[in-house]
């Protein structure tokens, strides 16, 4: 620290006076919407504010203000622009919207690179596509009303489109044409030349690794000079040298050009003198624990971020104790040069309840049904992790595609009400691959003689129930789940006619059928199933040495399983936290005449860990998962009942024997699997990625080591989702490379909801 400072101290003051403008130059949130106003409206202005009174208090985002424009079109006429007043960050703006002449229907949008007009329609409409994909769908509709706004927002994208792609100084201008009673845009684009980042430096301060390798800008020939990249490695360096103690360290970017497109960027940073936190206090009602994990300390470094950080920490955890309305002023008193005081002022209007829990957008779902996924129920403290559990059970019981929580003010002061607000998912989905048909939500107790009701379909939805149906040339069954048989208790049941080829001549037949009734807990996120089980089989073609059981078999046998889940998802439902653990063990005992018993366990363990996210939020997921399974028993068991683990890049994980009759593929008494995943966003597109992924599997008989012969394969899978999620799956290519196996190159999934 102390050549930090020295090194410092013989900066020029031209230098520092530079850095004085960073952080203007950085990329800043929104400030917040603190008033609304309206000009040039013919009706009471009083009916507009009801229409956008969401907006006060939230960020002044484009996409926030294009869906208030959208709002007060069909209740007032004339075209509209949106004008907000010059706010720094972190405060409050005032948003204006503007009723001009009436508004005429948007025809049709082109755009046109380096012209005054589009010199190929399909051109210009390829570029737009490839630009909203990235930068998000255009504010201008075709067909709908034309807003100056709703222009200035989609120029915006399309500059950020070029600059992504290194083109810092282009130009974009949108021209509009009035013909045939419609508004025509074309976007006219001067891209400018192209820049490229040659190198990257620090100057003002000595460079260790971890201050290096916080920047993000990529240096190359072909990597692109990225303007808001710059500004945010501004800001990632200013932030690691203030949470070393250098609370008044600025940092500005210069852009040295060179011959050729290349650009040199210097980040300039005047770091100013070291400053130290000389004590931290806290006066209200907050538990020692608390004060002592805060991420400020007494003789530790001062910092306002730090000093934010700690804020946000003691609201946080007040929160998590009932204490909804807390509010936290940090007072910061110098008390030498270099030593800075801090006290935190916690007020509180005490502890609060919630007294009511609503849902909308629940259509068919029965309130009951969401009611056992609640982590928080009316009577308790206010407490934030519950809430956020509470959307995380909705999501992941698979009735809802999205869940959003509410906290409004109760009837009392120290009471508070929460609202769920659900999209439901769709009635019923086909997975062509795997040939079945799917029906969520049901609710088989509210059947009714009312024909015409029954045909609507709905009069059977809301219950929770899931019904599937299996119609596989090898697979022709019905499986039944009720997850919300009781808050503690389900239920599940199937039946199942099955056939298998086990090589040369074999094949088995056999049907199944099995039911039970379990415990939960955590809300879904543990349950525990027994269930009993029969089955008949019928193996055939059995070569003699060959560890399957030949002729028919009657078996019954009782078993249960068990599952955890204590996973994350995201605002699109993918797991990006957390871990799940399935086991099922099942032993078999005589009956009718059957003398095979058995006893067999599966398991599974799954680990999702997070790796960063993109601007979207998407997240970059790194996915472990294990699986082990043992089949115990002194007789010659059914084909059915040995392991078949799967590995993508192999038609089945087999073990091959050599028989007099040729070469006869069967599983094995034992088996283990591992998956190794990372899942890599697009940003372009919800709930699409590539996943590069290795898999591991392995079969053996009871005398074999069951790590002998591996079955090894490495590839990349591509996971897709159109029509607003009602179409998804995946595609995957696998190279196989080591096993004996029937290889299996390439995989397809594919799932759609209506």
């Amino acid at each position: 620290m102390r050549g930090l400072l020295t090194h410092a101290v013989g900066r020029t003051a031209l230098a520092a006076l530079l850095l004085l403008l960073a952080r203007a130059s950085q990329a800043a949130a929104p400030p917040t919407i603190g008033a609304v106003r309206f000009e040039g409206a013919a009706g009471p202005a009083s009916a507009l504010r009801v229409a956008v009174r969401d907006l006060v208090g939230r960020p002044a985002e484009p996409d926030r203000l294009v869906a208030a424009v959208r709002t007060l079109e069909g209740l007032e006429s004339g075209a509209i622009s949106v004008r907000l007043d010059d706010a720094p960050p972190g405060t409050t703006t005032r948003v204006t919207f503007r009723f001009g002449a009436a508004h005429r229907r948007l025809g049709r949008v082109q755009l046109a690179v380096d012209a005054e007009q589009p010199s190929d329609d399909a051109a210009s409409w390829r570029l737009l596509k490839q630009i909203q994909a990235e930068q998000g769908s255009f504010a201008l509709i075709e067909g709908r009303p034309f807003h100056p706004y709703l222009l200035a927002v989609d120029v915006e994208r399309v500059r950020r489109y070029f600059q992504a792609r290194g083109h810092r100084d282009v130009e974009v201008k949108g021209r509009t044409d009035r013909r045939d009673g419609l508004v025509e845009v074309v976007l006219v684009v001067r891209p400018g030349a192209r820049r490229t980042v040659r190198s990257v430096r620090i100057d003002g301060v000595p460079v260790d690794e971890s201050l290096r390798d916080r920047l993000q800008t990529e240096v190359g020939d072909d990597e692109p000079l990225v303007p808001w990249q710059l500004h945010d490695d501004a800001e990632r360096v200013r932030a690691a040298l203030c949470r070393r103690g250098f609370a008044d360290a600025r940092v500005g970017v210069r852009q040295l050009d060179a011959a050729g497109g290349a650009t040199d960027v210097v980040l300039f940073v005047a770091p100013g003198a070291p400053k130290r936190t000389a004590r931290v206090d806290v006066r209200g009602p907050v538990p020692s624990d608390v004060v002592d994990d805060l991420p400020l300390e007494a003789d530790g470094p001062y910092c306002p971020d730090l000093v934010e950080a700690a804020r946000g920490a003691l609201v946080t955890a007040m929160r998590e104790r009932g204490h909804p309305d807390v509010q936290v002023v940090a007072d910061r008193r110098p008390v030498t040069p270099d030593r800075v005081a801090v006290t935190f002022t916690v007020h509180s209007r005490g502890q609060a309840r919630v007294t009511r829990i609503f849902f909308e957008g629940n259509a068919v779902t029965a309130e009951p049904v969401m009611r056992q996924l609640l982590a928080i129920r009316p009577g308790d403290l206010y407490r934030e992790s519950a809430i956020d559990q509470t959307v995380q059970n909705l999501l992941r019981s698979g009735l809802f595609r999205r869940v959003e929580a509410e906290t409004l003010p109760g009837a009392e002061p120290r009471e508070r009400y929460l609202t769920f607000v659900v999209v439901e998912r769709e009635a019923a989905s086909i997975d062509l691959v795997e040939q079945s048909l799917t029906l969520h939500n049901l609710d088989l107790t509210g059947v009714t003689s009312d024909v015409e009701a029954l045909g609507g379909g709905a009069v059977l939805r809301g219950g929770g129930q899931r019904l599937t149906l299996y119609a596989q040339e090898r697979w022709q069954g019905i499986a039944f789940v009720d997850p919300f048989l009781h808050r503690y208790v389900l239920a599940q049941g199937g039946a199942n006619r099955r056939t298998a080829d086990r090589g040369a001549d074999v094949t088995e037949v056999w049907y199944d059928a099995d039911l039970g009734v379990g415990l939960k807990a955590l809300q879904n996120r543990l349950t525990l199933l027994p269930f009993a089980h029969v089955t008949w089989a019928d193996p055939e073609g059995v070569p003699p040495g060959v560890d399957i059981a030949a002729g028919q078999q009657l078996i019954s046998g009782l078993g249960a399983r068990a599952r955890a889940d204590f996973n994350v998802r995201d605002a699109e439902r993918v797991t990006y936290l957390g871990f799940e653990l399935s086991a099922e063990g099942r032993f078999g005992f005589p009956w009718m005449g059957s003398d095979l018993t058995f006893d067999r366990v599966d398991v599974v363990v799954a680990a999702a860990l997070p790796l960063g996210s993109n601007a979207r939020g998407q997240h970059y997921v790194l996915r472990l998962e294990g699986g082990y399974g043992r089949l115990g028993t002194d007789e010659a068991p059914p084909g059915h009942l040995l392991f078949t683990p799967e590995a993508r890049g192999f038609d089945a994980v087999v073990r091959r024997r050599d028989t007099p009759e040729g070469v006869v593929e069967v599983g094995g008494r034992s088996a283990v699997s591992a998956t190794v995943e990372l899942r890599v966003p697009m940003a372009y597109a919800r709930r699409h990625a590539f996943v590069p992924f290795l898999d591991v599997a392995t079969v053996a008989d009871d005398a074999d080591d069951p790590l002998a012969s591996p079955h090894a394969a490495a590839g990349l899978a591509y996971a897709f989702s159109f029509l607003d999620e009602r179409l998804e799956g995946f595609v995957h290519g696998a190279l196989p490379f080591a096993g004996d196996g029937d290889p299996a190159y390439a995989g397809l999934g594919l799932d759609g909801s209506f």
